[in-house]
């Protein structure tokens, strides 16, 4: 007898059809994920210290150690960031025509790098209505928070470096030269008024604009508004950082008098 072919309702075809292309789009589809991390530490705190120390070394002459032997003792240097430092102090000592030594033995001086501060500072500030709890009453049973209500917000922060250096003789101990103490300090700040933002300022924002060569909207808002730029002299030209600091805080290293 022969077979004769099933013949399908409308709808049964319908349910059939919408079957077999969700069982396709089933086995065809895929989800996956992105792994995302985070370093230990954020890039601007890194920036921060790192420009506070270029700013400090950058008021130090090491023009007295050209010729010479010079081996960097870093033992009394403290601070996650102190391989920056050194290799900062030798990159300024390379430029002012020393000759760098491994060991004290194959060196004529010995510029020995003492730290007295090498961290970050940071301060929020929020301009409205902070969270506010109200208690339980008759109507309300159970308590409420209300949410902040900003008008401004401020973060800030500030990294502060404190950096000692002295040179004596590898031979015989004898002080050669003095640079005494740099202190400087670079900033950065993220404002958001009234939604608008983030806008920012600060040293370590206005390196990177240069850098970069950014010259968004924001960048120009933060600059009119935020970043107040004393780093002009008032002719239109820009202050080195030595400039910027109080006299006594100019290192210089200086050859040390037969006296002393």
């Amino acid at each position: 007898m022969p077979h004769r072919p099933i013949a399908l309702q409308p709808a049964c075809r319908s349910w059939l059809l919408l079957w077999a292309v969700a069982t396709v789009g089933f086995l065809s589809a895929g989800c996956g994920t992105t792994r995302q991390t985070d370093t230990p530490r954020t890039a601007i705190e890194q920036l921060l210290i790192s420009t506070a120390v270029d700013q400090a070394l950058g008021m130090v002459d090491f023009s007295p150690l050209a010729g010479k032997g010079v081996f960097v003792d870093d033992r009394y240097l403290d601070g996650v960031d102190r391989k920056y430092i050194v290799a900062s102090i030798r990159y300024h000592l390379l430029l002012a025509g020393a000759r760098l030594r491994d060991s004290k033995k194959e060196a004529d001086v010995v510029l020995e790098v003492r730290s007295g501060g090498v961290g970050t500072d940071r301060e929020n500030t929020l301009i409205g209505l902070n969270n506010m709890p109200l208690p339980a009453t008759e109507k309300l049973i159970l308590p409420v928070t209300l949410p902040d209500a900003p008008l401004i917000t401020r973060s800030a922060q500030r990294a502060t470096v404190k950096i000692g250096m002295v040179a004596y003789d590898a031979k015989t101990g004898e002080l050669f030269a003095d640079a005494g103490l740099q202190v400087a300090s670079s900033d950065y700040q993220q404002w958001i008024i009234l939604g608008l933002g983030p806008i920012q300022s600060g040293s370590v924002y206005r390196e990177l604009r240069k850098l970069q060569g950014r010259n968004t909207l924001f960048a120009r808002i933060g600059g009119l508004l935020l970043d107040d730029d004393d780093n002009d002299d008032g002719g239109g030209r820009r202050r080195s950082a030595a400039a910027q600091q109080p006299p006594e805080l100019h290192g210089e290293l200086k050859p040390a008098s037969k006296e002393q």
